[in-house]
């Protein structure tokens, strides 16, 4: 007798523990389908970016004219003296002619000096963590 009460008791639990656990993945399938997961930042770095590569910089419009020209594109053709001070003339890939001055600004860069017969650029690099921030570029006339 005792072993048909221990029996019949074990069956009960075991039917109602299945029973149960078939209840509730119903219900968790119904959740999934219902639920739906947005990501909102509200201010905070996303945790997905690996930050060994440093800040990311926005992708800024670029200006048209001069202020639109990148470093890397520009051609210098020509430098004149300007009561006592150099101006560069340099075309872009557009094929326009811009005269440009110490201190002016490009999409990337500016114009760090103008010397007699060569103009040094300052290209703003993306710079990774304890990389340098700028590079030099040396753009000489050419002669023909």
């Amino acid at each position: 007798m005792r072993k048909f009460i221990i029996l019949s008791l074990s069956i009960l639990l075991i039917s109602n523990f299945l029973f149960l656990q078939e209840k509730k993945s119903e219900i968790k399938k119904e959740e999934i389908k219902i639920k739906k997961f947005f990501y909102n930042p509200a201010g905070r770095r996303d945790p997905f970016r690996d930050l060994l590569k440093g800040p990311v910089l926005e992708e800024r419009p670029k200006k048209p004219g001069r202020e639109g020209l990148s470093v890397g594109e520009i051609v210098l053709r020509g430098i004149a003296k300007v009561k006592g001070k150099y101006i560069a003339i340099v075309n872009g890939p557009d094929g326009f002619p811009y005269f440009v001055k110490k201190g002016d600004k490009f999409y990337d860069g500016y114009v760090l000096s103008i010397d007699e017969n060569k103009i040094i650029l300052r290209q703003l690099l993306p710079r990774p963590i304890g990389g340098k921030k700028y590079k030099d570029i040396i753009k000489k006339l050419e002669s023909d």
